[in-house]
């Protein structure tokens, strides 16, 4: 089994348009004034955008041209069609079954991940803190190659350094995980068996 290392922070891996289409993405934005004041704005790509992104790019490849039009939850395919209409449908539909674990992981996980991501910018300007996640992948193109599985794998891994790790004490006392149910163990038994699988 591959080693974890620190390579990677959560920008790196949710603001970089090379992992867009693997990876839910959030769009972070920071400016800063009089060299004081930064603002900051963070938002996780949406379910709805990321069913969309899917059904576009897939149809590609049954469409030439492609038009796609998004109107509130309803996304048309259009164009000139040079492939099977049944064969689009299901492998959109397939796609999407696929893709199912992101786009819970999107609900249920968006939130604290754009928390995790201010926290860690903070960090990073205030304190000279990268705030580096302990991670199984040494490049992005390794990133970009994870089968599925793999892929849920690294988003299970990214999600135990948000709860576990050092590096967001903040994050972690907003969304109370020292109080979740982690089920016959504690936060503590958790947290001691993640830091002995990334080698801390």
């Amino acid at each position: 089994m591959q080693r974890y290392t620190e390579t990677f922070t959560l920008r790196d891996i949710f603001n970089n348009k090379d992992l867009g289409n693997r990876l839910p993405m959030v769009n972070y934005r920071e400016r800063r004034y009089d060299g004081t004041q930064v603002s900051v704005r963070t938002q996780m790509k949406t379910v709805k955008t990321q069913i969309f992104d899917i059904g576009i790019s897939v149809a590609r490849g049954y469409y030439k041209p492609l038009e796609a039009v998004k109107s509130e939850d309803i996304l048309t395919l259009d164009g000139n069609l040079i492939g099977d209409h049944d064969a689009c449908v299901e492998d959109i539909y397939e796609t999407l079954k696929a893709y199912r674990p992101f786009l819970l992981f999107t609900a249920n996980n968006g939130d604290i991940i754009r928390d995790a991501m201010k926290e860690s910018e903070k960090g990073q300007r205030r304190y000279g803190i990268d705030g580096k996640l302990f991670l199984r992948a040494q490049s992005i193109l390794e990133i970009r190659g994870m089968s599925l599985k793999q892929l849920r794998q690294f988003m299970d891994d990214v999600m135990g350094n948000i709860l576990f790790g050092d590096n967001f004490p903040e994050t972690q006392r907003k969304y109370k995980v020292y109080e979740q149910d982690y089920g016959k163990k504690t936060y503590e038994q958790m947290r001691k068996e993640w830091r002995e699988k990334v080698g801390i």
